[in-house]
């Protein structure tokens, strides 16, 4: 099944921009964030869903909209 989800987060650009540099990416802040919320989203619920259910989950990410 396939569901869409569109957000929108409030962050300390300054903050972000110093992990960033820190991590070493040259990726735009909003495409290191898009591609950062969608990892972290989906690794949350495939562990969340393993703990709960005891069952294996992978959870792929079919289109992202940077």
């Amino acid at each position: 099944m396939k569901v869409r989800i569109d957000f929108t987060i409030d962050v300390d650009p300054k903050v972000i921009r110093a992990y960033m540099d820190e991590l070493g990416t040259e990726e735009t802040m909003k495409e290191f964030l898009v591609t950062w919320c969608s990892a972290a989203g989906s690794d949350t619920l495939d562990n969340s869903l393993s703990n709960a259910l005891n069952e294996y989950h992978t959870t792929h990410i079919v289109r992202q909209d940077i």
